[in-house]
C-alpha cells in the first residue's frame, strides 16, 4: 500500500490497483484486457485516458499520457475524480438511509 501512496502514476493491467490508486487520486492508465476494465473505464468517462490492449500504436499512446501527467495535465482524470465523489456520494446517501430502516424495524 505504502508503494501506490507514493506513486506518482501507475500503469497497468490489473483492475484492482487502477481501482486503488485512482480511489487515492493517484493518475492510473489501465490496459483494458477483459470486459471488466472497459466496463470500469465507461463508468467512469475514462474512454480517452484508459487504453483497449489491442489499441493501435498503443506504446505512443501510454507515452503521451506518461508525459500529461509529468507535465501536471491530468485533466480526463480529475472528470474521474469528480464522477468519483458523485458515486461516493450517492453510495453514503444509501448507506445512511439503509441505516435507518435497519434502525426503524
Amino acid at each position: 500500500m505504502k508503494k501506490y501512496k507514493e506513486a506518482l502514476m501507475v500503469i497497468g493491467s490489473r483492475l484492482h490497483a487502477t481501482i486503488l490508486v485512482s480511489g487515492m487520486g493517484i493518475p492510473s492508465i489501465n490496459i483494458n484486457l477483459d470486459l471488466r476494465g472497459l466496463g470500469f473505464t465507461n463508468t467512469f468517462g475514462l474512454e480517452n485516458w484508459h487504453l483497449n490492449h489491442n489499441s493501435p500504436q498503443i506504446e505512443t499512446k501510454i507515452k503521451k499520457r506518461i508525459d500529461a501527467i509529468l507535465n501536471n495535465n491530468i485533466s480526463g482524470f480529475l472528470k474521474f475524480i469528480e464522477l468519483r465523489n458523485k458515486y461516493k456520494k450517492k453510495f453514503n446517501n444509501f448507506m445512511k438511509q439503509t441505516a435507518e430502516i435497519i434502525k426503524n424495524k
